[in-house]
């Protein structure tokens, strides 16, 4: 296995090219990674399965997820969007999580039916990007809340599944996936990043992460974009970092997640990233929740999950992380978990 160097060296709305460059590959045997510890502010989990939390409407994985704190109808709403993916057959069916009156609203379907895509928020909307049906997809779609409506937007250059997208500023960054259109592990990478601009509704192809990898899991903190995990050989999960920087163009790597996972969740409390649960190719789901401090580049263990899960995304708000659904391979939960730090 290798890692990069670089020689110079997305934020979930609230609702996640330089030529030239140098990238020069070495060993990663004697890396000293930080190893990781138990920290002092474990967190806590609720669940539907024990708790007074509404679970889904019915079980889903490989969905499309967004977050939106919008006024819709003249009364502010914080809802958390899960669109798509697989519920016994892949759908188009909306359904969102009303946080304050802890409901599920089932809201207008998309026409376009597909699972293993990604979604991101921006601006009150959500996205939904790539994915499989028949096969894979270079499909893109933009669900509005204030209309309750969906928009197809212009496609992304390379049709794909089990990717990664982050947003930063008023771009939507893809990292990775594959053209089979299964699940975790099921299938080897697609060596491909592209950059989505939401003002001209133009893609562009950026630098690919170093390490080629489907079902990987990005999230934007502090300008850069933290790409955890995923398969690289289309067998084995990999517990690697790769952080993309978006001004240069550039990769860099962190220390290594403790546990090699992918189609885990990933969100933001603070400035502590934390991933959770996901598909390690072998034991299958995985309760594990770890939280990486980019500044200190180290991890730390966490209060496992409640239930074990894959194929899942999460959301953050208010000092919290949602986390609906579970997968894999058809094999879809209910369940609805909300993770708190303290």
């Amino acid at each position: 296995m290798w890692r990069t160097v670089m020689f110079k060296s997305w934020k979930f709305n609230k609702l996640a090219c330089v030529s030239g460059m140098v990238i020069v590959a070495v060993s990663m045997t004697g890396v000293n990674a930080q190893a990781a510890g138990v920290n002092s502010s474990p967190g806590t989990w609720v669940s539907s399965d024990t708790d007074l939390v509404a679970p889904m409407p019915e079980g889903r994985e490989g969905y499309c997820m967004g977050f939106s704190s919008a006024e819709v109808g003249g009364v502010e709403q914080d809802r958390i969007y899960v669109s798509h993916g697989y519920a016994g057959v892949d759908t188009g069916d909306l359904r969102a999580y009303d946080i304050d009156t802890n409901t599920w609203l089932t809201l207008a379907s998309s026409e376009n039916i597909r699972s293993e895509g990604v979604g991101v928020s921006h601006g009150g909307m959500l996205y939904c990007l790539g994915g499989r049906n028949t096969s894979v997809l270079d499909l893109v779609e933009a669900y509005d809340p204030s209309t309750n409506s969906w928009t197809t937007l212009p496609s992304m250059n390379t049709a794909r599944a089990g990717l990664a997208a982050s947003v930063v500023g008023n771009r939507i960054y893809t990292f990775g996936g594959n053209t089979d259109g299964f699940g975790p592990c099921n299938g080897p990478g697609l060596h491909v990043a592209e950059v989505y601009d939401i003002s001209s509704g133009i893609w562009t192809s950026i630098t690919a992460p170093p390490i080629v990898v489907t079902h990987a899991v990005s999230v934007e903190k502090g300008g850069n974009i933290y790409l955890f995990g995923g398969c690289s050989d289309g067998t084995t999960a990999i517990s690697d970092t790769q952080i993309y920087d978006p001004v240069t163009d550039t990769w860099s790597v962190g220390a290594p997640m403790p546990t090699a996972r992918a189609s885990m969740a990933v969100g933001v409390l603070g400035n502590t990233i934390y991933a959770i649960a996901g598909w390690d190719g072998t034991t299958g789901n995985l309760d594990a929740v770890e939280a990486y401090n980019r500044n200190k580049d180290t991890w730390s263990i966490k209060t496992a999950k409640p239930r074990s899960v894959s194929e899942v995304f999460a959301a953050s708000h208010n000092g919290k992380l949602y986390v609906p659904g579970s997968g894999a391979f058809g094999a879809s939960s209910a369940v609805n978990e909300i993770f708190s730090k303290k």
